[in-house]
Parts: structure tokens; sequence; C-alpha cells
């Protein structure tokens, strides 16, 4: 998932990255007979953890529905890319096992969120000191479910990376994205 928002870091993030996403997540199923969840970074609390039923921030597990309905009340703009790929149990187990790690790891500053994508992205250097920014997120989450290249350190991503405006994006085993789709919320 990806998002654009109007705000001042939004735009900052956008701008600094040359894209128009300042945000992005990932929809987990761990259980296909379940409401489908989203995996995401944020600096503020936006769902209630399906296991522990408290909100948090950082690293957070959430309903979908419910944490894309309080993404909009920010005036955010989600945005779904379908990724094409046969799950296998290793595939699900590999995203459950980073979920299970890094669950609640923090939120950085937007300084050290800045900082560490600097460094990833035009330095190649892995940063992280115990906390995460979204895309860094995904990324660490892509690459240990074998999905995406090592090439580069997860901190190296920006939400543009999974844009379609990022047309080198180092997936593996065959694994593509469909093009951007708009999520339109109904009410209620």
């Amino acid at each position: 998932m990806l998002f654009h928002d109007g705000d001042f870091l939004g735009e900052a993030i956008e701008v600094g990255t040359g894209g128009r996403f300042s945000h992005s997540a990932m929809i987990v199923r761990p259980d296909p007979s379940a409401a489908p969840l989203i995996w995401q970074e944020s600096g503020v609390a936006l769902a209630d953890d399906p296991k522990s039923k408290t909100k948090h921030t950082g690293a957070q597990l959430g309903d979908l529905r419910s944490t894309v309905s309080t993404i909009l009340e920010y005036h955010d703009h989600p945005w779904y890319r379908r990724l094409n790929f046969d799950r296998t149990p290793e595939f699900e187990e590999a995203v459950q096992e980073v979920v299970t790690t890094c669950e609640g790891v923090p939120f950085p500053t937007i300084l050290h969120m800045a900082e560490r994508w600097f460094e990833g992205h035009f330095l190649g250097k892995a940063e992280g000191n115990g906390e995460m920014f979204c895309s860094q997120l995904v990324a660490l989450t892509f690459q240990r479910a074998g999905l995406l290249s090592l090439e580069h350190p997860p901190n190296f991503y920006s939400p543009n990376s999974f844009s379609m405006a990022n047309p080198h994006l180092a997936l593996l085993q065959g694994a593509s994205f469909d093009a951007e789709v708009p999520i339109q919320m109904d009410e209620g």
C-alpha cells in the first residue's frame, strides 16, 4: 500500500524522495478466513493490535479497514498495488517472523528518518539504531521473505521505491506488482 499526504511532512518526504507517496505499508493475511491486516511503521497509533487489543506507535499490525479509515481522517490518500506471487508456507512464516520480531519497534524522529534514508540510499549504509521508518519495514519484510534483493539495505527504500515510478525494483522469485489503484472507502 502507498499513501499520498498533502501536509507539510508528507510533501517534504515526497519532494525529498522524488515521488508522489509519503507512506508505505503491507497488507498481510496470516489467516485467509479472517479480515486482512495492515503491517506498517508509524509515529501514530492507528489501530488496535489484533493480539493485545491495544494501540501503539512504531511497527504495528492492525485491521486493514479500521486503519485505513483512521488514515483517511488525516486526509491521506491510499493506493493499493497487488503483489503477484504464489504465497508459500515459507513466505507466510517469514512474514510472520518479521511481524513477531519487529512489532513495536519505534518510529524515528523526522530528522533521524531522513538521516537513515540518506545513509541507506546514498551511502549504502544499513542503519536502524533500534528504530525504523515505514518503507524500511516494508523492505525488510520483503527481504526476509525472499522477495526483495539484498543488494540494498532496507533503509535504502522510500515509499516511492514501491510505486510504479520505480520500474527497477529488484523483486525476486518472479514476483511483480500490478498498477496502483486508488482505494475508495464506503461510508460506515
